[in-house]
């Protein structure tokens, strides 16, 4: 049977594996609660067109207010996406680049947060200094019986998490003398792969090809296309920031740096694969009813690189599937850019899996880890000795140390010494990457390179601009992209470019009527009431409890009182006081719609989350059934 000459190649070449598992059971601590409010604007300026929101939650008595804007910087140019039917058929589709965002707390911009959207729910990374913060759908985890108050969201810190580890096992089979001789075989019998010849020009991108299969689909991005979108994009998002911000060591003081990560082409299976255009040659990757292991599949999917897919630096699958003895994911090690004849597996491919073995969603902190993990750029596991192996005190152990993975620690997120002069070798003998200027592409809204404007694909209805991304005859600037630009020319100095903005305590702006950029906006008085009973004070909007805490020259915090008499009061601790009392410190009533302790307030009424409007809408809308794939 092919699947059983498929497997008989299965050890050939290094081989690393990473194991972790984590289940509800991994979290030492976390939170659960129902309502993250935003507010959101459009961003036009010079350049850029961008989806900015404003996005405020509460959580282990912190109040988070985050500034986020939209856009994906990993899509190469002519980014395609793929949906593949049972029958191997596919049919172009688009991703909508606004549910991918990254931004920084409002109050410190050296804070960075990562996030994304599926449907109506936020996933949040919020990467503070000694720890991160990590917001996710609470149906990631939570069972019914789980959740009884049915909470939408879950909360924990990286800290909070267990020392559940990845066991990496790298295989060091004995190498046959096909596998010796493959990169000495001459062009003729290379066939198709010489493509892959050394180029005289050396670029910094990685071009990858990035496939969900149908357990992915299914399990994890629940029959949304969107979903899956947005949650690859933004694992490689996170996984291009590892990269980019290393430097790689080669001999000679010769080091590589801004090496990046970018989406060339991303196929996400609707369904389990029937029948292919393989013709029978082996199993596919994508078939149903196989107890699959990691091995297997790896293997099959590098099998089907052979025959299917542009030859990119990297094949990555991304899978739900639940594999044996904790396997979190595999990759061949140094695989990058590298492929075999015909007879052979394609090398420069890797899978990870969201799914432990016990079928529990995995920390979205780990599927990060384990995408960043180095073995295809040639990293092997960290000695267990200084400077590449550290202790907790000293930032924790590095990617690529042999037992690590939940992101407990700084250095969990970069790679080590002795991983930067391995990957940095792999990189020097690599022939596939490309030059930088192939991440740019039409249509993402971001004029990159030689456009003059971008139309996008949220807003496609930019009269300025043509579909190739030039500006039209008689255009000198593009509404979309310069605040001051107004019917393709310079905006008069009566033109409004900018709003008064509570939420951000700034003053309305006109235009000079002499530059199509909008004039920095002035703060609003101190003491201008903002968003959600706050005021402005030097042009940051503070809470309630905050801002009574300038008057009474008190550190107040915002809390939630649990007496069902104050749960709709604005209620404060002192955080100088070590009891941190929350009790009311108002006697008017919050906003409706506002948390409270059981649930959200009404007519100034905690109602229970179960009675919530909000709850009841959303509760009817996962009761749908879903729609059958394609």
């Amino acid at each position: 049977m092919p699947f059983l000459v498929m497997l008989s190649f299965c050890y050939i070449g290094i081989i690393a594996s990473l194991e972790s598992a984590l289940c509800l059971s991994s979290f030492e601590y976390y939170e659960t609660f129902n309502y993250i409010s935003e507010f959101t604007r459009i961003k036009r300026s010079f350049g850029q067109t961008q989806l900015v929101k404003r996005v405020h939650f509460q959580v282990f008595n912190i109040s988070f207010d985050l500034t986020l804007e939209s856009g994906a910087t990993v899509l190469a140019r002519n980014f395609k996406t793929y949906l593949v039917n049972g029958y191997g058929k596919m049919r172009p589709f688009t991703i909508d680049t606004a549910t991918v965002f990254t931004g920084h707390r409002t109050d410190n911009s050296s804070i960075i947060v990562s996030a994304h959207t599926e449907d109506v729910l936020w996933s949040i990374q919020v990467f503070e200094v000694n720890n991160i913060y990590v917001i996710e759908p609470a149906w990631y985890y939570l069972t019914a019986d789980s959740n009884p108050k049915n909470n939408t969201y879950l909360a924990y810190r990286a800290s909070d998490l267990k020392n559940v580890t990845w066991k990496c096992l790298n295989k060091y089979a004995n190498q046959s003398k096909t596998f010796k001789t493959l990169y000495s075989m001459p062009d003729k019998a290379a066939g198709h792969f010489a493509e892959l010849k050394k180029r005289s020009t050396k670029g910094t991108t990685c071009l990858m090809n990035m496939f969900a299969d149908y357990d992915l689909f299914a399990r994890r991005c629940r029959h949304s296309e969107q979903i899956c979108g947005s949650l690859i994009v933004s694992l490689v998002q996170k996984a291009d920031a590892i990269y980019r911000a290393s430097v790689f060591d080669y001999e000679k003081n010769i080091m590589f740096t801004n090496i990046s990560l970018h989406i060339k082409n991303l196929y996400i299976y609707t369904s389990y694969t029937i029948s292919d255009p393989n013709g029978g040659k082996f199993v596919h990757f994508n078939v149903d009813g196989i107890a699959w292991t990691a091995d297997d599949k790896l293997n099959s999917f590098a099998y089907y690189m052979l025959y299917m897919h542009p030859k990119l630096c990297l094949n990555h699958l991304v899978t739900s599937f639940p594999f044996p003895q904790k396997v979190l994911g595999l990759a061949y090690t140094g695989g990058i850019c590298k492929v075999m004849s015909e007879d052979h597996f394609v090398m420069n491919t890797a899978l990870i899996s969201t799914m432990s073995s016990s079928q529990e969603q995995v920390s979205s902190l780990e599927v990060l880890l384990a995408f960043a993990h180095g073995h295809n750029f040639g990293s092997d596991h960290d000695p267990n000795k200084y400077p590449c192996s550290q202790s907790e005190a000293n930032g924790g152990n590095y990617i690529m140390w042999a037992y690590s993975g939940t992101g407990k620690y700084t250095n969990n997120f970069r790679f080590s010494p002795c991983s930067l002069k391995s990957i940095g070798r792999t990189i020097a003998n690599a022939d596939c990457f490309v030059e930088d200027f192939d991440k740019s592409l039409c249509g993402n809204g971001l004029p990159e390179d030689t456009e003059e404007c971008d139309p996008g694909l949220i807003l496609n209805n930019d009269p300025c601009c043509t579909s190739d991304c030039q500006l039209k005859q008689g255009a000198i600037c593009s509404d979309k992209h310069q605040q001051c630009c107004s019917s393709c020319r310079v905006a008069s100095n009566q033109t409004m470019c900018s709003d008064t903005e509570y939420w951000s305590c700034k003053q309305r702006t006109y235009c000079t009527g002499d530059s199509l950029e909008c004039p920095q906006a002035l703060p609003l008085p101190n003491f201008t009431t903002c968003l959600d009973g706050g005021q402005c004070f030097n042009g940051v909007c503070v809470g309630y409890c905050e801002a009574k805490g300038q008057y009474e020259k008190l550190s107040l915090r915002s809390c939630l009182c649990k007496t069902p008499e104050f749960a709709c009061k604005w209620c404060c601790y002192d955080d100088s006081d070590p009891d941190k009392q929350c009790k009311p410190h108002s006697n008017s009533s919050v906003l409706d719609g506002r948390r409270c302790y059981l649930g959200y307030c009404y007519s100034g009424v905690c109602e229970p989350i179960y009675t919530s409007p909000f709850m009841k809408v959303f509760n009817y809308i996962l009761s749908l059934p879903k729609m059958d794939a394609v």
